[in-house]
């Protein structure tokens, strides 16, 4: 890491790959809720752009549809999902299709993809197998969204992960177990499908969830 740089909605890590020897810019994005907010949000965003050349990924929550399908139950975009696509636009930016889920906000019956990778022609010239995909929800209203290059994931497993596997196998599993459960009401949510029946489901899954992540945590203590 050379450089880091904070703002209110936005962190900015400058630096280099050592397995890909390129200046790189990870920007982390929390997005406003006005449209006059968030113009001043990717008006930053641009000039710290122009501050750290080299190969940008925005990744982040921007509060921002850019498609009617983005949002359940939507027939209109607002006004500010044209400033966002503008954006995008001129920065030369691609927007990452997810590949396991149709949205990543969830509350009550209402959902939307605000969650989103955003890369550069640079990025995508050094990482041409990116692919962004969502991990379990859980306990947040937010699905996190992973950036992965596929030739990662080549090669052995290190000791490490062996050593994870054999100590809290069973731990993994049971919470796993209830983020699959979960996933599956979020999917059915997406769908169409919602009742108080799998509003209350939901809500003891995750209480039932929550007890395996402090189980976890004070075993790793």
């Amino acid at each position: 890491m050379r450089n880091c740089y904070k703002g209110e909605r936005r962190l900015c890590v400058e630096g280099i790959l050592l397995e890909n020897p390129i200046n790189y810019d990870f920007f982390l994005v929390y997005g406003a809720h006005s449209r006059d907010e968030k113009l001043v949000v990717w008006e930053e965003l641009s000039y710290m752009a122009s501050l750290c050349p080299g190969a940008c990924c925005f990744l982040g929550d921007f509060n921002e549809i850019v498609q009617v399908e983005e949002r359940r139950g939507s027939d209109s975009l607002p006004l500010s999902t044209q400033d966002f696509k503008n954006w995008i636009n001129d920065m030369g930016l691609v927007d990452l299709p997810i590949t396991d889920r149709k949205f990543t906000w969830f509350r009550g019956q209402s959902c939307s993809r605000i969650d989103r990778a955003l890369v550069s022609l640079e990025w995508i010239e050094a990482f041409p197998e990116t692919r962004l995909r969502g991990g379990p929800r859980s306990l947040s209203d937010h699905c996190p969204i992973i950036v992965e290059h596929k030739r990662l994931r080549d090669g052995p497993r290190p000791f490490r992960r062996r050593w994870h596997r054999d100590n809290f196998g069973d731990m993994d599993k049971k919470i796993m177990k209830f983020e699959e459960e979960i996933k599956k009401i979020d999917d059915m949510v997406s769908n169409g499908s919602y009742d108080g029946t799998l509003e209350a489901r939901r809500k003891a899954l995750v209480t039932c969830c929550e007890k395996w992540y402090v189980r976890k945590e004070l075993h790793w203590k």
